[in-house]
């Protein structure tokens, strides 16, 4: 089987400024002060794929590499998606110049402060692919390929699919187990707001609304219309504020101990439905 293997997030780190934040943002994750220099993310269920990863490499920008056996090379300015084998050709390829900047940023260092402690899990990450610069038959081909790789679901009523981890036995037939946190998961977002693609990395926290609210308010902090009694957001500012932005979404901690059908997957399973890769 063609299986996603990992998402590998890639950090250049040709400065201390970038290795800097590099640290930081791994502790943010890991909620310690330390962290080691590569960080995994074991997905849950056990033994399910793909895993999620951070490293620091040798790029103009911020990169992601998918272990994947298909092809895939997505470039939007200095920004690249692509399997790792072309990721890897693309090391020395030009930088191109910028057209965008990110929106003003909370300082890394401060969002560290308000997590400290206060990281239950990583929901999951995600890639927002501006519209203006990426064909709507390119991204339906991205989200072909990975379906053909993995358990990709669709998000009712939007261009907002993800990817869920699962067990060799789910990725040949279907998810139909919900008792457990189904982590972390990958969201692509075909964006029409966004002039510069987002990495998005989506917390469970131990925050309640009110103090995510007065912790993060404008402009840095913001609710995205009818998600903002789930999570708060915050644009992180980053080196590579030219290239790329970086949205933080801090879920609310729950009155309720269970799990919903948000964490278990099983309202995108029952009511999005699975995208199967279309025959050739």
């Amino acid at each position: 089987m063609n299986r996603l293997k990992q998402i590998e997030f890639v950090f250049p780190a040709g400065t201390e400024e970038e290795r800097r934040w590099n640290r930081t943002f791994r502790s943010v994750l890991a909620g310690a002060a330390d962290s080691p220099d590569e960080a995994v993310l074991l997905p849950k269920p056990e033994g399910a794929l793909p895993t999620t990863a951070f490293r620091e490499g040798a790029y103009a920008a911020p990169a992601i590499a998918l272990d994947v056996e298909a092809a895939i090379d997505l470039r939007i300015g200095e920004f690249v998606l692509a399997d790792r084998r072309t990721l890897a050709a693309r090391r020395a390829a030009p930088a191109a110049s910028a057209t965008a900047s990110a929106p003003a940023g909370l300082p890394i260092e401060a969002l560290r402060r308000l997590l400290s402690g206060r990281v239950v899990d990583v929901d999951h990450t995600g890639l927002n692919v501006p519209t203006f610069s990426v064909a709507r038959e390119t991204w339906n081909r991205l989200v072909q390929t990975l379906a053909g790789a993995g358990n990709v679901y669709r998000y009712p009523g939007e261009d907002w699919p993800f990817l869920f981890p699962s067990t060799p036995d789910e990725f040949a037939g279907d998810i139909a187990s919900f008792d457990a946190y189904r982590t972390a998961k990958f969201e692509l977002v075909y964006d029409g707001w966004t002039k510069l693609p987002i990495l998005q990395f989506a917390l469970s926290t131990t925050l309640t609304r009110e103090e995510a609210e007065a912790a993060l308010p404008g402009p840095h902090g913001f609710g995205i219309p009818g998600l903002d009694g789930i999570f708060r957001s915050a644009f992180v500012d980053s080196p590579w504020r030219d290239a790329i932005a970086i949205r933080f979404d801090l879920y609310y901690v729950r009155s309720d101990a269970a799990l919903n059908e948000w964490e278990t997957g099983e309202w995108l399973v029952r009511e999005g439905g699975r995208i199967r890769a279309e025959s050739s």
